[in-house]
């Protein structure tokens, strides 16, 4: 029997059947936008939600190299959503782009089953959206700001242009081809790996579309599609308030295309284990659902026989998209373990999820064929059960990464800058911090008086750590480290006049340094540091905080409902600053009160946890810390110094046995790293000098 596009070739069903799908598109996009939508975040969000609201407010370029293509199509969405909030209306438009994908790969399906019945091509859609829908980390894109949803769209509908093209080859397929991927570039970087996925229609279609007519066509189309690149500089010369690299000229732009922001290293310096935990942070059975996952597999499995063409598009879609996507990160400076399992990697993940769910579609028909004279009525009843199932499934996953209603975005912002004086400057560079400040200040006016920037007052000191932080540091900062192009995405504007840097309160966010460190300049004031252009006393320190709590008790609460996992993660960084500062004073019981309201929101988290036990080693609370370094490793078994510190905490124990154990281990870990070989070299000594 003739399978899917295969079918048209045998001259069983008319072209016509194998190509439009147009109602199975409108129909799951009808369905899926609404629904989509409707549980779509009403403003900002975590990690660079902020940032890309931000983008679109200010018709600015958000991080290298710029995603032209993003931000040309928001711009051009807002207007259908009468400009709505920008934040609103970028999350609608990964809504809009979430139900698209779900559209596309539906019909892709729809069209491979041309030679079914039509109940039978529509149930394996549905399948498909289903499995699409049911997915949670493309949920949780759907309803924020971002990229990935983007992506899946331009990824599910050059499938849609392959299939066509195979069963009616034509060389403007190849320009649409090459449009669309040009203008995946102008979204994200790793879209160059389409170009595996190009190259088969290329050798596949070579008797009907000679390869000296295809690629050129392919090319125009890519060039046409890459023209999207020159809003980065004709955006940049207006200079609006975000403008990563502020690619005016033709050095930024270069500087922005390669992604220079970005500091790469060897890949064999990655830390050991990385490759093994990225694989890990795919999380099929938890992401897509039992029922989605096995019918992927089978839909792969039986792939191999029945539609090794569609089979092998896909594979081309999402192996390399999958190795890319590890290589970039091996080689990404500050890409370490803990950002893999403790922070946003899901995003990453979605186009296989996609490429998955759209196996499992037809699996689900291939499936229910292994039966041996299977009948229409069992096939449509088999694909029914199927489909309800997932549609039963469906509501559970929503809940559970809804953002209806969500507001801890803008709670965060006012959190940071409510409590600060009017005449304030500013001065963030975490992700979370810097995007939502940025966005509800520079977009919604929170706090206008303030002078609001990004950048690390420490990188400045770090310059000559031997004079401290001074005045002179303070103007160095404000006058000459804000405006590099390279170090600042903000254009601002330099109204800071000599008396303003003299007398204005400088607020920044802690990151400790091993070169020089700023901790012993600063007051703590909520989630912020007020750093000072003298030193400041411990008295002085814990005076200025209990007076903060007092008048701001709400921000040192504990949570005590579920919150979703951004929120966890935006609150629980935010005490972990907090704790590392008072670590690097030495002031061990605040470091202790600090870092249990961080584990009250992520209590799994080691790189809360490990400090956490350090402080109760300090507090000679050794069984606690013991407790704490255990948990470390039950958590995240090559969690790295967590078996370090153990060895020592064993050693002054007396516990030599346990101590050598724990040691052994973190020597392979850390590849054979100094200090724990001298550790190890202790034990041994010291165990040579007992036995004697």
């Amino acid at each position: 029997m003739v399978r899917g596009l295969s079918a048209v070739r045998a001259g069983v069903v008319p072209k016509v059947l194998a190509v439009p799908a147009v109602a199975v598109t409108l129909a799951v996009f009808a369905v899926a936008f609404p629904l989509l939508a409707f549980f779509s975040a009403p403003g900002i969000s975590f990690h660079d939600s902020g940032e890309f609201a931000l983008a679109l407010a200010s018709n600015g370029l958000p991080h290298s190299p710029g995603a032209p293509t993003w931000a040309i199509l928001n711009q051009l969405f807002h207007l259908l959503t009468f400009n709505a909030e920008a934040a609103r209306s970028a999350n609608l438009f990964s809504a809009f782009c979430g139900a698209a994908t779900a559209a596309f790969a539906s019909a892709f399906v729809f069209r491979h089953f041309s030679d079914r019945t039509k109940p039978t091509q529509w149930l394996a859609a549905s399948i498909t959206a289903l499995s699409i829908l049911c997915t949670g980390a493309f949920l949780e894109q759907s309803f924020i700001a971002e990229q990935y949803t983007l992506m899946t769209m331009f990824m599910s509908a050059i499938l849609l242009v392959v299939q066509t093209n195979d069963s009616n080859p034509k060389a403007s397929w190849f320009y649409l081809m090459g449009l669309l991927w040009g203008l995946a570039l102008g979204n994200h970087p790793s879209q160059v790996i389409l170009g595996f996925l190009m190259l088969l229609p290329v050798l596949q279609s070579r008797k009907s579309v000679p390869i000296l007519k295809s690629i050129p066509m392919g090319i125009v189309g890519i060039l046409t599609g890459l023209l999207v690149f020159v809003w980065l500089p004709i955006r940049a010369a207006a200079h609006p308030t975000l403008a990563w690299g502020h690619p005016d000229n033709w050095t930024r732009f270069l500087w922005n295309i390669g992604r220079e922001q970005w500091p790469t290293r060897a890949m064999s310096t990655a830390p050991m284990g990385f490759t093994k935990a990225w694989f890990n942070s795919y999380n099929l059975f938890g992401e897509m659902g039992f029922i989605s996952t096995i019918l992927a597999v089978f839909g792969t499995v039986l792939g191999l026989r029945r539609a090794i063409k569609p089979l092998g598009w896909i594979a081309f879609l999402v192996i390399p998209y999958t190795l890319l996507m590890l290589a970039g990160h091996l080689r990404q400076s500050g890409m370490d373990l803990i950002y893999l399992r403790f922070y946003g990697v899901r995003d990453w993940h979605i186009p296989v999820y996609m490429g998955l769910s759209i196996l499992g579609g037809m699996g689900a028909v291939w499936l229910v064929d292994l039966r041996h004279k299977c009948t229409e009525r069992v096939r449509i009843g088999t694909l029914s059960t199927a489909a309800l199932a997932l549609g039963g499934w469906m509501p559970f996953q929503i809940s559970r990464e809804s953002m209806q209603g969500y507001d801890q975005g803008r709670n965060y912002a006012h959190a940071y800058l409510d409590s600060l004086p009017s005449d304030a400057i500013l001065a963030t560079f975490s992700d979370d911090t810097s995007h939502i400040i940025g966005y509800e200040h520079y977009a919604n006016k929170l706090a206008p008086s303030i002078y609001f920037t990004f950048g690390m007052p420490q990188n400045v000191y770090e310059q000559d750590p031997a004079k401290g932080w001074n005045l002179e540091s303070k103007r160095a900062f404000l006058t000459d480290y804000i405006f590099r192009a390279s170090l600042n995405p903000l254009c601002l504007p330099r109204i800071l006049t000599e008396d303003e840097i003299k007398n204005r309160p400088l607020f920044t966010e802690y990151t400790s340094s091993e070169v020089g460190d700023i901790s012993q300049y600063c007051l703590p004031h909520g989630y912020t540091l007020q750093l000072l252009e003298r030193k400041t006393t411990d008295d002085e320190v814990i005076a200025a905080d209990n007076q903060f709590k007092a008048q701001h008790p709400e921000l040192f609460i504990k949570p005590t409902t579920s919150q979703h996992r951004l929120t966890r993660e935006g609150f629980s960084y935010a005490h972990l600053r907090r704790g590392l500062f008072f670590m690097k004073r030495k002031m061990w019981q605040q470091v202790k009160d600090e870092l249990e309201i961080a584990l009250a929101w992520e209590p799994e988290n080691p790189q809360i946890m490990f400090p956490y036990g350090a402080a109760l080693e300090e507090l000679k609370d050794y069984r606690g810390a013991e407790k704490a370094y255990l948990t470390c490793i039950d958590v995240m078994p090559d969690y790295p110094t967590a078996r370090q510190n153990l060895a020592l905490l064993y050693l002054y124990a007396g516990r030599d046995d346990l101590a050598m154990k724990y040691a052994q281990e973190e020597l392979v870990l850390t590849r054979g790293a100094k200090n724990t070989k001298d550790l190890i070299s202790l034990l041994e000594k010291k165990s040579k000098t007992t036995s004697r």
